[in-house]
C-alpha cells in the first residue's frame, strides 16, 4: 500500500488515522445481462416509452408516443419492425398492461386532437385486436391526460385511470377512471376516483387480484397534499375513502408516484419524488409499503442517495419479482441526466445499494419497468438522447451483483472543526465465486477533493495496486469503517470523498463513486 499527498493540497490529512479494512468500490448492485442496448433509434420522436411482458410468448411490448409499438424477445432483440397502434398521429403518454388470461395487451393513450383517452387491444404477434376504444371522450370539457392501466386476472378487467383537468371547482384537476372488459368493451361509465377543491395529478394504478381490487395513487395538492391513494373494486366502485400514503409533497407533479404489487405478501410498494425541505429544489425518491387495505406497512424510507449537492431524482417506476421477492425501482436524475435503480426487499429494506443503470452522454429519462417471469429478470426501458434524437434504450437486469460494489457512507453532510467525522464503506460482492474460484480481487483508490485550485485540489488517501490488491469472499454484504476522527483545522468550503476500483489485470475501471460534504465556519 502506498500513501501519497500531492504538493499544493491543504494539509488536512494530518491527524487522520486511516483504518484500512477489506473493502472495495461503489456502484452497480444489479447483474446486467449484456450492455444497455438501443430499442428504437432514428429521426422520429420516440417519447415516453412504456413496457409490459407476455410470459406465455416470452416477449415484451414496448410502446411510445404516436402511439406505436415494438415487440422484443426476452433477450431484447426486436421481433419485426415497429407498428402503428393509433390510427392518427398525436397520441401521448402511452401506457400498457398485459391480460394474462386472454393473452393480449391493452395500450391506452391521450389523444392530443380532442383530449380523449383512447385504447387498443394488441395481440402477442403485434396485430391489433378489434378497433380503437374510446375510453373517455370530449363530451365533458377539460383535458384528459397521463393515463395509467392495470389488469385484474380475477375479474378479467382493466382499470384505466387518468388526470382530468378542469373537471373540478376552480378549473382544477381530478382523477377519473373507467373499467374495461377483456374484449375492449366498457363496463359502466367514467367515474371519479379522487376529487376535491384543489388538484390531484398524475395517477398510477396496480391490481390486487387476491382481493379483487386496484390501488390508484396520485399526487394531491393544497387541501389534500402529499401522496394519496384510493382503492377501487374490480366492478368500478370505490373501496373505502381516500388514503394518505405520505404527507410528502411530490418533487415534480409531471411525474407523480409509481407503484407495484407484491403478489406473494399481498402488499403494494409506492414510490415518489419529494424535496429535502432545504429550499434548494433538491429531491430524492422515497417509498412506502401499503397493505392490501391501504394501511401502511412500516414507516416510509429513502430509496435514492443521501442528500447532496446534485440530488434531483424524479419519476420512479416499479416492477416486482415474485421469485426473488424483490421490487426494482428505477428513476432519473436531472442533475446528472442519468438513470438509477434500487432493489427493495418485501419488508422495505434495501437490497444492495442504489446505482446507475445508464450513464451515457446527454440525457436518460422517463424509465419504464417490467418483470420477465419466465426468465426471472427485469427490463428497464427509457428515453435516451445520446444520439441527438429522442431514442429508446433498454437494459436487462437479473437483480444479482455481477461484480464487487460498494457505497461511501458519511455520518453527516456539514461539519465544523472538531466535529466527529466517520467515513464507512458498505461492501457487496456477487453471490457466486469468481472464475477460477477463491476471493474477488481488485485494486482500489480513495481520495479527497478539496476547494483548492487544480491541480492542488486532490489528496490521495489510499492508493492500492498490483500485489497490494484487495480480496473478498463471495456473498459479502458488510460495512467497514475507513475513517473515524475529529475534523482537523481546514478551510471552509465544499469537499468530496471519492473512490474507484479497477480490475487488477486489465486496470479497467469497474466502478466509481463520491460523497460530498461541507466544512462550515
Amino acid at each position: 500500500m502506498e500513501r501519497r499527498e500531492r504538493k499544493g493540497t491543504w494539509a488536512i490529512i494530518l491527524g487522520m488515522t486511516l483504518l484500512l479494512a477489506q473493502w472495495l468500490g461503489p456502484d452497480l448492485g444489479f447483474g446486467a445481462v449484456g450492455e444497455e442496448f438501443p430499442i428504437l433509434t432514428g429521426p422520429e420522436h420516440t417519447w415516453s416509452p412504456a413496457v409490459a411482458f407476455d410470459p406465455a410468448s416470452q416477449r415484451y411490448l414496448v410502446v411510445y408516443e404516436g402511439p406505436w409499438g415494438l415487440l422484443l424477445n426476452a433477450n431484447g432483440t426486436p421481433i419485426g419492425p415497429s407498428f402503428q397502434i393509433g390510427t392518427c398521429c398525436g397520441g401521448g403518454w402511452p401506457a400498457v398492461a398485459y391480460d394474462s388470461v386472454n393473452r393480449r395487451f391493452l395500450v391506452v393513450w391521450h389523444w392530443w386532437g380532442n383530449d380523449f383517452i383512447k385504447g387498443q387491444l394488441v395481440n402477442p404477434d403485434g396485430t391489433l385486436s378489434g378497433g380503437e376504444i374510446l375510453i373517455a371522450s370530449g363530451a365533458a370539457p377539460g383535458e384528459k391526460q397521463r393515463p395509467s392501466v392495470a389488469f385484474d386476472s380475477t375479474s378479467q378487467r382493466f382499470l384505466v385511470a387518468w388526470q382530468y383537468d378542469n373537471s373540478g371547482a376552480g378549473n382544477d384537476a381530478d382523477i377519473w377512471g373507467q373499467m374495461v372488459n377483456a374484449d375492449g368493451s366498457l363496463m359502466g361509465a367514467n367515474f371519479s376516483i379522487a376529487t376535491g377543491p384543489d388538484s390531484q395529478w398524475s395517477p398510477s394504478v396496480a391490481a390486487d387480484p387476491s382481493n379483487g381490487r386496484f390501488l390508484a395513487v396520485y399526487q394531491g395538492c393544497c387541501d389534500q397534499p402529499g401522496v394519496r391513494g384510493q382503492l377501487v373494486n374490480n366492478n368500478g366502485t370505490l373501496f373505502g375513502t381516500s388514503l394518505t400514503i405520505s404527507p410528502d409533497c411530490c418533487g415534480w407533479r409531471g411525474e407523480g408516484p409509481g407503484l407495484a404489487y407484491d403478489s406473494v405478501n399481498r402488499r403494494f410498494l409506492v414510490a415518489w419524488s419529494t424535496g429535502w425541505g432545504d429550499n434548494a429544489g433538491r429531491t430524492i425518491i422515497k417509498g412506502q409499503l401499503a397493505n392490501a387495505d391501504g394501511s401502511p406497512f412500516g414507516p416510509a424510507f429513502s430509496l435514492s442517495s443521501v442528500p447532496g449537492k446534485q440530488s434531483d431524482d424524479r419519476g420512479p417506476r416499479l416492477a416486482f419479482d415474485p421469485t426473488g421477492q424483490r421490487f426494482l425501482v428505477a428513476w432519473w436524475n436531472t442533475f446528472s441526466n442519468n438513470l438509477y435503480g434500487q432493489l427493495v426487499n418485501t419488508n422495505g429494506s434495501l437490497a444492495g445499494i442504489n446505482a446507475p443503470l445508464s450513464t451515457a452522454p446527454d440525457t436518460q429519462d422517463v424509465p419504464s419497468t417490467a418483470y420477465d417471469s419466465a426468465n426471472k429478470r427485469f427490463l428497464v426501458a427509457w428515453g435516451d438522447h445520446r444520439n441527438g434524437n429522442p431514442d429508446v434504450y433498454g437494459i436487462i437486469l437479473t437483480g444479482l451483483p455481477v461484480k464487487p460494489c460498494a457505497a461511501l457512507l458519511l455520518n453527516q453532510d456539514n461539519f465544523r472543526i472538531g466535529d466527529p467525522l466517520k467515513l464507512d464503506v458498505r461492501v457487496l460482492t456477487p453471490p457466486q465465486t469468481p472464475p477460477g474460484g477463491g476471493n474477488w480481487k481488485f485494486e482500489a483508490a480513495i481520495w479527497l477533493k478539496t476547494p483548492a485550485v487544480p491541480p492542488g485540489n486532490l489528496t490521495s488517501l489510499l492508493d492500492m495496486a498490483g500485489s497490494n490488491s484487495v480480496g473478498l469472499p463471495a456473498s459479502l454484504d458488510q460495512t467497514f469503517n475507513f475513517l473515524n476522527l475529529s475534523l482537523p483545522p481546514m478551510p471552509t468550503g465544499s469537499y468530496e470523498f471519492g473512490l474507484r476500483i479497477n480490475n487488477i489485470i486489465t486496470r479497467e475501471e469497474l466502478c466509481m463513486g463520491s460523497k460530498p460534504f461541507n466544512v462550515l465556519p
